[in-house]
Formats: C-alpha cells, sequence, structure tokens
C-alpha cells in the first residue's frame, strides 16, 4: 500500500486556536477553530468554524482540485492560490479575491498523524504586517458527512 500524502493525513476534524500576532508579537485577535477536511478522489477541501469567546462564529468552505506532483489548485468565493505537499509541510500560497495585491503565505507542518502546527504570513503592499500562529490537534479521523463542494 502506497504511503499516504500529507494532504491525506490531514483528512479528519482539526480542533485548535488562531493567534494573529503583529510584528512585534503583539496580541491582535484570539479564537477557536474547527476544520473539516474533505478528499473525495481530485477533490479536496475544508469546512473552516471560528468561534469567539464573544458569541461570533464565521464558517467558511474552501475546495480545490489536485493537480498531481503534490499540487492542488484552490479557488473559492474568498480566495483563490495553491498548495504544495513537501515532505511532512503544505506550503500554501494564496490572496483573497479582495486584495490580489496582498499575498499570502501559510506553512503547515504535521507534528504527527494528531499534532499539527500552522503559520500565516500577512502582507500589504509588499510588507509584513501580521502573522497567525495555530496549533491543532486531530478529533476525527473522518470528516462528517457532506463536502464543501455539495
Amino acid at each position: 500500500m502506497a504511503e499516504k500524502s500529507v494532504f491525506e493525513r490531514c483528512v479528519g476534524v482539526w480542533e485548535g486556536v488562531y493567534n494573529l500576532l503583529d510584528t512585534n508579537g503583539g496580541l491582535l485577535d484570539r479564537h477557536r477553530s474547527r476544520l473539516e477536511i474533505y478528499q473525495d478522489g481530485a477533490r479536496r477541501g475544508s469546512r473552516n468554524i471560528y468561534n469567539w469567546d464573544d458569541g461570533r462564529r464565521e464558517v467558511y468552505t474552501f475546495w480545490g482540485e489536485y493537480q498531481g506532483n503534490g499540487v492542488t489548485q484552490l479557488e473559492s468565493e474568498r480566495i483563490i492560490g495553491e498548495f504544495t505537499e513537501i515532505g511532512d509541510v503544505i506550503v500554501l500560497t494564496w490572496h483573497y479575491k479582495f486584495a490580489p495585491d496582498n499575498p499570502m503565505t501559510e506553512i503547515i507542518r504535521l507534528i504527527n498523524d494528531r499534532q499539527r502546527i500552522r503559520c500565516w504570513q500577512f502582507m500589504e503592499h509588499g510588507r509584513l504586517t501580521k502573522v497567525m500562529a495555530i496549533e491543532e490537534f486531530k478529533v476525527a479521523d473522518e470528516p462528517p458527512p457532506g463536502a464543501p463542494w455539495q
């Protein structure tokens, strides 16, 4: 049996905390997350659920198409980009559709099949403006029924 790709090892449900920091390390925002990661053949996607202590809640869906050689093209209502699997790391480059001149980079590193860390780099006008630090733990090996693209 072939070894699973990094993305395949991420399929399931992950819970964690997002910490948004300014460039001096000051906390700008903190919220809990639940990511439901799906794969159906070449289709890949996630449903991201964010919850704040003040009761706010946001839910977003993202999906893409696996292109081969570890590359997946992404496009949703909010973002466009791609991710590449390199060893136990996924490197995601993308931008919000409303801000195409402000590229984002995310690095996702699997610590093991139950724990991963992520870091986003926010750019505006060619300058680093914020960093998002995330630690997540896998709480289910299968996502709930109903993939994001359905």
